[in-house]
């Protein structure tokens, strides 16, 4: 009977990653995936929809390339070379998943899990029609489609109109989050006519007001219906009813209705009752309310995206091998992966108001890098929010240009708790966009 140090259950961006480094630190690690490694983000979610909205975007720059110069009179839109670039870049991606497992000395097992329960304080994960025992358990099941709950059917799953075949000439989409907006980018640059329906008060909601009111801006300027403050009623076919603000029913005829409200955790069938466990709630050390059970990613519900699962994970392993390790959720970024993209991270000047703390915002509009102005960028900005007292960095919010790529600049000073006065002193190479960074703190 082998008995691991850690049994790893999902092969999405929490578990391999996980398992890795589980590996390499010396714990026998053994990796149970019932379906394909990457997870939904690797095969159905982020990687697919980056593929092909970057296809999308050079289209689009091609038809509004004349300005700098480029003239092309016969530009074209092949779809079957797009999903074709997009399918190889999947199978490249879960191949390096694969060598990388090998390579680290993991046990993948191809089956689906089963907790059966503990034996003598062990974990016992059944692995199809073999068990397996653990001294530790990471769960990290990932998610699936929230349902919506209205009557109706014919509703497609934001994830599948990465795979469509042919474009819609029309599109209503559900949810306004980041996954419903880039959705909504790639169809319309695509030719279809879409409409997004988000229950809350503005698109974006979980971030910065001012990036949602960007968001609107940059989307509407495309020909993007926005409709905000409406909640879906029912959808029929072709035909989707909504209340307004105002709580008058309208309706909204489309060839598509996609489904972008949400995920919700997937652990359903695992058998965790068996280990006297009723959710995969976790504390900041990713440890659920069952000693040396853990889970990350998806599944906890704490912070769905890839790059907040693969820093779960590693506080999770940290924290089996006994280094104390406890995530700050405001320092991991949110990204909206739009043409015109929009990243924040930390404190909004209104979310550290209201905690009390006495802070002060700077902003800068993107336009004051000349690489950004150059390159026809127009609108877009930096805001930086810090303690008016001490100058301590609390939260950088960027809208425009290629602000996930920013962003990741604005999270390590965050983690190294820099000053606007450090930021001043800080060279950044010129001409970047990165300087509105700068900018932003001597405003």
């Amino acid at each position: 009977m082998d008995i691991f140090d850690l049994a790893v259950i999902g092969g999405g961006p929490a578990g391999y990653s996980a398992a890795i480094t589980a590996a390499k630190s010396g714990l026998k690690t053994a990796l149970i995936e019932k379906d394909e490694l990457g997870g939904v983000c690797l095969n159905r979610g982020c990687i697919p929809s980056k593929a092909m909205l970057h296809s999308a975007k050079i289209f689009r720059q091609t038809l509004d390339s004349e300005k700098f110069g480029v003239t092309c009179k016969e530009a074209d839109f092949n779809l079957g070379t797009a999903l074709a670039h997009k399918n190889d870049v999947i199978c490249q991606l879960k191949c390096g998943i694969a060598d990388s497992l090998e390579h680290a000395g993991v046990k993948v097992i191809n089956a689906e899990a089963y907790i059966k329960g503990k034996a003598a304080g062990l974990t016992t994960p059944a692995a199809g029609e073999n068990d397996i025992y653990s001294k530790n358990l990471l769960i990290c099941t990932g998610s699936r489609p929230k349902e919506l709950e209205i009557p109706g059917a014919d509703i497609t799953d934001v994830s599948d109109v990465y795979n469509l075949d042919t474009i819609p000439r029309s599109a209503v989409i559900i949810g306004g989050g980041a996954s419903g907006l880039e959705a909504a980018e790639y169809l319309n640059a695509l030719g279809c006519r879409v409409s997004v329906i988000e229950q809350a008060e503005r698109i974006a909601p979980t971030m910065d007001k001012d990036i949602s009111a960007f968001l609107r801006r940059s989307l509407k300027k495309s020909g993007i219906n926005i409709l905000t403050s409406c909640r879906v009623v029912s959808a029929d076919g072709r035909s989707i009813k909504y209340t307004d603000a105002r709580e008058k029913e309208k309706t909204a005829e489309a060839d598509i209705i996609i489904n972008a409200s949400g995920r919700t955790a997937c652990y359903d069938g695992l058998g965790i009752e068996n280990i006297e466990l009723e959710n995969l709630s976790t504390d900041n050390h990713m440890q659920t309310a069952v000693p040396g059970v853990y889970a990350a990613g998806d599944a906890n519900q704490k912070a769905m995206s890839a790059h907040a699962a693969y820093r779960e994970s590693a506080a999770a392993i940290n924290n089996i091998l006994g280094k104390t390790d406890e995530i700050d959720y405001l320092a991991i970024p949110q990204v909206v992966f739009t043409f015109s993209e929009a990243a924040s991270i930390g404190e909004t000047l209104e979310s550290a108001l209201t905690k009390g703390i006495d802070a002060v915002c700077g902003e800068a509009p993107l336009r004051s890098s000349g690489r950004f102005f150059a390159e026809g960028g127009q609108d877009g900005f930096c805001k930086i929010i810090s303690e008016n007292t001490s100058g301590r960095l609390l939260g950088v919010h960027i809208a425009g240009g290629n602000a996930s790529e920013l962003i990741y600049g604005a999270a390590a000073m965050l983690a190294n708790k820099m000053t606007v006065e450090e930021i001043k002193n800080t060279a950044f190479p010129h001409p970047t966009v990165s300087e509105a960074i700068r900018e932003a703190v001597f405003r």
